[in-house]
């Protein structure tokens, strides 16, 4: 079997859950080809190449949704600038059609929301199409289609089967489909072997150090609300605040909104630290005691998965993708947005007691190895492709 993957972005969670998945069916005997958008850098571009045995193109995709993160007069631009060079997803099909005849692709399975390609590709070849929905999506989520309805009955038409990555993706979507048959839900996962359990202890030799893991050029992730919250906690003296993730430009808007904010709430840079993106996954993780996401646009969130594998105790919103994989009490804690005081006290908790943060780290992990360590998905997206390949050919 031979599937070709349609994928947004060259980093990010839902790219690395691709690359992954990618790797798990190759042990289960499925080849792959990825078409991805071409963005990121030359050298990110290279190591994906690497790691796929040259088995991936890099073109400019059309990106479908509202851009709504863009300033109003700039969108129509954006737009025009978008279709002219993509053709709103048919300038390169003769390429792609090309690949899937030399690769017999027997597949096409697009893991975005966002691109056209695979689904004109997949009707164009006569293949089944997935379309793999891992944006939280709708007219107030993060991801935006015009009219909300329509995009979802048009996707249903042009797909075999509708993957969520989570419930409430999932809830995004059913309720606007004429046929929920062909929608199910099926989590993101990791390799939970590639991360080492934390074992949590306190000392007055070292901080603890509260964490939070997400690029500073994504303003959607809600880093103030990170700093506010160390803020209130800088009395802590045994406790210090970091976030991981890219830095962007030191003119970014963000990034001085970000700053400014610190230095009036009095943040010294020993209380609070931008740590960049350059320290890699198994090493932030080791460093981190606390993880705090406090983003209620995450249609799954990875960071709160590799998290609980490193056994870390993990506090999310109550509402998005954290509602997928916390477990209130048991594995970390949900919180209300809006009451920082309690998001406080929920922290200040699990900085005074190193048993607590043991218990739900061990619990953390367990739910990772249980519900979302990778052969897991590996299996049920295998065997989905069996079924609508068993499916396609009884057409």
């Amino acid at each position: 079997m031979k599937v070709l993957h349609v994928l947004n972005a060259v980093s990010g969670g839902s790219a690395y859950s691709t690359f992954e998945l990618i790797e798990q069916l190759k042990k289960q005997g499925i080849d792959s080809y990825l078409v991805c958008e071409k963005n990121g850098t030359q050298a990110r571009r290279d190591e994906i190449k690497k790691m796929l045995g040259g088995k991936v193109i890099f073109l400019p995709l059309y990106r479908a949704n509202d851009k709504i993160r863009t300033v109003l007069w700039k969108r129509p631009l954006l737009e025009m600038k978008l279709s002219l060079g993509t053709l709103r997803g048919h300038k390169f099909q003769a390429q792609l059609a090309q690949i899937v005849r030399d690769e017999k692709i027997d597949i096409v399975h697009t893991s975005t929301a966002v691109n056209t390609e695979g689904a004109i590709l997949a009707q164009k070849m006569g293949l089944p199409h997935i379309w793999h929905i891992r944006e939280l999506v709708g007219d107030d989520k993060h991801y935006q289609f015009g009219n909300h309805q329509k995009w979802v009955q048009t996707i249903e038409k042009q797909s075999a089967m509708i993957v969520a990555n989570s419930n409430v993706t999932y809830d995004c979507i059913a309720p606007f489909m004429a046929d929920t048959n062909k929608i199910c839900t099926i989590p993101n996962a990791i390799d939970v072997q590639k991360f080492k359990p934390k074992t949590h202890t306190n000392s007055i030799d070292k901080k603890i150090v509260v964490g939070m893991v997400a690029s500073l050029d994504a303003r959607w992730k809600n880093h103030t609300l990170f700093v506010k919250i160390a803020g209130k906690l800088k009395t802590l003296s045994n406790v210090e605040f970091r976030i991981y993730g890219k830095i962007p430009p030191t003119t970014d808007a963000y990034w001085l909104e970000l700053n400014a904010l610190k230095k009036s709430l009095g943040l010294s840079d020993e209380q609070f630290k931008f740590m960049g993106h350059g320290t890699k996954p198994e090493v932030f993780w080791a460093e981190i005691d606390i993880m705090v996401h406090p983003n209620r646009f995450e249609s799954f969130g990875r960071v709160f998965v590799e998290a609980m594998a490193a056994a870390i105790p993990v506090i999310g919103l109550n509402e998005g993708g954290a509602l997928q994989m916390v477990r209130d009490g048991y594995n970390g804690f949900l919180v209300p947005e809006n009451d920082i005081a309690y998001i406080c006290d929920k922290i200040k908790l699990l900085t005074e007691d190193s048993a607590l943060r043991q218990q739900l780290g061990n619990a953390g992990r367990v739910t990772v190895e249980q519900d979302f360590d990778m052969p897991i998905l590996g299996k049920r997206i295998k065997a989905l492709y069996e079924q609508i390949l068993h499916s396609h050919s009884h057409k």
